[in-house]
């Protein structure tokens, strides 16, 4: 209705009045930007969101605009709107290619990928930056990075050709590069399990493909449960208890697939680097 279309629009104007008064209390734009870093490095993101859009509706042709964007882009990802932070890091590159926070903003859209689990589209943006900016700010963190992308899409051999590159240019950095290689290395000799085995063994004895896998809590549970099953399903043979007899083989056949596809799961999981790639995450370069 035409009343409520007037009230929506008196909202807005007050809304828009909320946000323009604290403007007058500073004398620029640098000012009010200096805020938005208080909030952020406070932790108080969602603050440094405000002000950074309030700076950039005050301000749209002050040279600090691209800057403003990498705050509010970075305070997206630390509130977990990496979707937001993505497009803000992506308008900010787009627009402000030839300005140190546009190179930023590539820089940190492959690390928003990378630790959002986008392990291709990092080492992607991260070697984008490396051909665009090849003596940018942030090329030494971004190979460094690349290499670790590498790592956790398990594409070991190409990881480790990155760090041997990374030490031939940054040779300070070599440490820290050997600890990386070192830790591919143990995980490449490290033993697998074979799916097909874990399936195998829990069909011949349900639960015992668990056991292969190293997973003990689960082996004595299906174990157990199995035997239980199977026990009670003959307690009502035994009896002549058709009832019981088959109520408890159909449970004890779902258990039995179920022990089967399980041990098969978790040798799967089993083979997954997950320690490595927590240890590699924890390694990677965020400049946040």
């Amino acid at each position: 209705s035409k009343l409520h279309w007037e009230r929506e629009e008196t909202m807005k104007k007050f809304l828009i009045f909320l946000l323009l008064i604290p403007s007058a209390i500073f004398s620029n734009g640098e000012d009010l930007l200096n805020m938005a870093k208080y909030f952020y490095l406070e932790n108080d993101y969602y603050s440094a969101i405000t002000e950074s859009m309030r700076f950039q509706c005050l301000y749209p042709e002050d040279k600090l605009y691209p800057e403003s964007m990498v705050i509010m882009g970075k305070s997206f990802f630390k509130t977990g709107r990496a979707e937001l932070a993505l497009n803000t890091f992506s308008q900010c590159y787009s627009n402000f290619y030839s300005t140190e926070s546009g190179q930023e903003a590539l820089f940190l859209s492959g690390v928003v990928r990378l630790l959002s689990g986008s392990f291709l589209y990092g080492d992607v943006t991260f070697r984008r930056y490396n051909f665009i900016y090849k003596d940018g700010i942030f090329y030494k963190e971004s190979l460094f990075n690349s290499g670790i992308a590498s790592a956790l899409a398990e594409n070991y051999d190409e990881a480790k050709r990155i760090f041997y590159e990374y030490k031939s240019l940054f040779p300070e950095g070599s440490q820290e590069v050997n600890a990386v290689i070192d830790k591919i290395q143990k995980e490449e000799k490290r033993q697998k399990k074979s799916p097909a085995i874990a399936g195998l063994l829990s069909a011949l004895i349900p639960g015992s493909g668990y056991l292969y896998t190293e997973n003990y809590r689960l082996a004595g549970l299906s174990i157990a449960t199995n035997a239980a099953l199977i026990g009670l399903a003959y307690d009502g043979y035994r009896k002549n208890n058709k009832f019981q007899l088959i109520f408890f083989s159909i449970i004890e056949f779902s258990f039995y697939n179920y022990s089967i596809a399980g041990a098969i799961k978790s040798a799967k999981e089993y083979n997954e680097p997950r320690d490595l790639n927590e240890e590699l995450l924890l390694m990677v370069k965020r400049r946040f």
